[in-house]
């Protein structure tokens, strides 16, 4: 009896555990990492400097996208990889693999390096891509899925990419914005695309445009129609599309060497297992005047001064200590850390829990030594757009950068081709008070 009661456990939790395997595998057409062992994911465009922090690169070019990405356990994995081509808002194109890929459907990962001289231990894999197994043949949004042991329902994470046809010239502009009691905190972007090489026959209906500020896609601007159709050229400029909210230069801190106190480190413990990297606390800005500063426009940069000289396996990995003061917590929403540290994601992993004895917004996260840009966000209750303007402030000279992704579909044409992409920093339209 005790056999079998012993055996209908074991097939229960066996049960359960693949449901929540499953459940935690759900794929996502988004960046989205699906196990708490894998840090530190980049993936961007190594040989264009203009795509420098966006993953994007032409078709049938020599550019290149490199994924890169830490796997805690510290142990060799089986990790594969494939790709699918996507909608112009990222949703399945339906295509068969021969239509959009050449070479094989799915490879493995075989480049990898283990961590040297670190606390926490780690294993860090590398993916230069397109392959000469493996490259897309037509443009347009793809979808780059990781996973375990040739299986590709056991995710470990995906990433959104970008294949160019750069097709037409686009002109771009940022000024305030045009709403009278709004100037003071937002920005206007304004744009024409001049399409001679495309015969396009219905703008309203080929032509999809996203516009994203900071590479952001909680509050990215979708399928924007043009006030004006001239001949060969299309203008944005219609007074209620295309304003964001200014927000502020973004916070940071810097932990590329842990024997010295950067700026913003109130103290560094050190322990046989984990280092603790404690910052000082962060004051509210909703109600301060503009400050400029050099930033990255959220994102980081992996570096470590103490090792080596190769960060990728040298740098090791501190548990941050956030602190927020003035902002007390409330039941309309929550507060959040964000920028592309966290992949600009809204997830209980980077809320911030309010402390009763120090009266403060705290949370702690696990980063790779580097320089990093942050900020904190609020987001009410059944919402999903972050709002930076409670606790950093906006402000129309903010200096945001600038992504116009355009897309191109004509009649009888099965997906959306990408043919245009346009980066710009709202610096270069303002000068700065």
């Amino acid at each position: 009896m005790k056999i079998k009661l012993l055996y209908l456990f074991a097939i229960c939790f066996l049960f359960l555990n693949s449901t929540a395997r499953a459940q935690d595998s759900k794929l996502k057409y988004q960046d989205w990492v699906y196990r708490p062992n894998i840090k530190t994911v980049q993936f961007e465009n190594i040989t264009n400097q203009d795509y420098a922090t966006i993953p994007v690169f032409s078709l049938a070019s020599a550019e290149e996208l490199v994924l890169q990405f830490d796997d805690l356990n510290g142990s060799t994995q089986d990790y594969f990889y494939t790709i699918e081509h996507c909608t112009a808002d990222w949703k399945p194109s339906n295509l068969s693999t021969i239509d959009y890929l050449d070479g094989y459907t799915e490879d493995r990962i075989i480049q990898y390096k283990y961590s040297f001289n670190t606390i926490q231990q780690y294993t860090h894999y590398t993916l230069a891509f397109p392959t000469s197994t493996m490259k897309p043949t037509i443009s347009g949004n793809y979808l780059l899925k990781v996973y375990l042991n040739n299986d590709p329902m056991d995710l470990v994470l995906t990433r959104r990419f970008y294949v160019l046809r750069q097709s037409v010239n686009i002109l771009t502009e940022v000024k305030r914005g045009t709403v009278i009691k709004d100037r003071s905190q937002t920005q206007k972007v304004n744009f024409t695309i001049q399409h001679p090489a495309l015969n396009v026959s219905n703008p309203m209906s080929e032509i999809k445009t996203v516009l994203t500020q900071n590479d952001r896609p909680d509050n990215a601007m979708n399928n924007m129609k043009p006030t004006f159709i001239r001949n060969n050229e299309l203008v944005y400029n219609d007074m209620d599309s295309g304003t964001f909210l200014g927000g502020s230069e973004f916070r940071n801190f810097d932990t590329r060497s842990l024997r010295f106190f950067s700026q913003r480190i109130q103290d560094i413990v050190k322990e046989k297992k984990q280092t603790d990297v404690y910052l000082f606390p962060d004051d509210n800005y909703s109600a301060t005047a503009y400050s400029t500063i050099v930033d990255l426009n959220g994102g980081y940069a992996i570096r470590n001064q103490d090792g080596g000289g190769d960060a990728e396996v040298d740098a090791d990995y501190t548990r941050t200590h956030f602190a927020l003061k003035d902002t007390p917590p409330t039941t309309v929403g929550d507060y959040y850390l964000f920028g592309k540290l966290t992949d600009y994601q809204i997830k209980d992993d980077y809320k911030l829990a309010f402390n009763e004895v120090t009266q403060r917004l705290e949370t702690q996260q696990l980063f790779k030594q580097g320089y990093y840009d942050f900020c904190y966000a609020f987001v009410p209750k059944g919402q999903s757009v972050a709002d930076v303007c409670p606790v950093e402030g906006c402000h129309f000279e903010t200096d945001n950068a600038y992504t116009i992704y355009v897309y191109f579909r004509p009649v009888g044409k099965r997906y959306d081709e990408l043919v245009g992409i346009k980066r710009f920093n709202a610096k270069a339209f303002f000068i700065m008070r």
